[in-house]
């Protein structure tokens, strides 16, 4: 529908509040529409309402069981990422597995389940899954050697696995896209952290920052909160400095 158009290109473009409104509009004529249950939950999720995400997650995954498997694989990825955001790694590993018996060809899908496996300490199965999601993001670049998230993700993934000189290609590669959004930025922050980069990651970082991407979302990023450790003061003074 246009609703849901307009909806998604407002999440596109990083301007959550004006999506959930036209989500709002849409979930008023049409109460059981999966994906505008999907939509909402994932623009509240970006502005720090985790609690009211995971609710319309929950309720989509109700509304979808047995009529909608596509919409199960992305309910199921988004309530791991929540899961695993929230320090719930097993819980997060759960969901990601979950998501891969729909998506298991979606690169994103196994990035996700090797980072809940580093999380809650099994090295030996993140670094298989981060082997099976650079294969697939490769395979995703031969159909579209622009596509400025698999690049990103493609760094982040040999940066996980200490492949420092095409982790730093592929970020490169992407940030030459000159992409107008802050997760590009955010990407890059990540990719020089893993590497050990400190300056390097609050460059970028404070580029995000200065574009829009919320605070709420930096401060629950376990790996970003490794760096906050190392400096409290230093990063939240940069987290907060454009709030007044």
């Amino acid at each position: 529908s246009s609703y849901l158009a307009l909806a998604n290109f407002y999440t596109q473009v990083e301007k959550y509040a004006s999506a959930v409104g036209v989500y709002d509009q849409l979930l008023a004529i049409l109460p059981d529409s999966v994906s505008a249950l999907i939509g909402k939950g994932s623009a509240l999720y970006m502005l720090g309402d985790n609690e009211g995400a995971e609710t319309l997650w929950l309720q989509a995954k109700e509304k979808a069981k047995g009529r909608n498997s596509g919409s199960l694989g992305e309910i199921h990825t988004n309530l791991g990422l929540l899961y695993y955001y929230r320090g719930d790694y097993e819980l997060a590993v759960v969901m990601h597995e979950l998501a891969a018996r729909t998506l298991g060809n979606d690169h994103r899908v196994w990035g996700r389940i090797a980072e809940s496996y580093r999380a809650a300490g099994n090295p030996e199965l993140e670094r298989d899954s981060y082997a099976r999601a650079i294969e697939l993001a490769e395979l995703q670049l031969q159909l579209n050697p622009n596509d400025w998230e698999t690049l990103g993700l493609l760094g982040i993934y040999h940066a996980n696995v200490g492949d420092a000189e095409p982790a730093l290609d592929y970020m490169n590669r992407m940030l030459a896209l000159d992409v107008p959004l802050s997760t590009p930025n955010y990407f890059s922050a990540l990719i020089h952290w893993s590497l050990g980069d400190t300056e390097a990651a609050y460059e970028e970082l404070q580029l995000a920052i200065d574009k829009g991407i919320p605070a709420s979302m930096l401060l629950e990023d376990p790996d970003l909160m490794k760096l906050r450790a190392l400096d409290v003061p230093r990063f939240d003074a940069v987290l907060y400095a454009n709030q007044g």
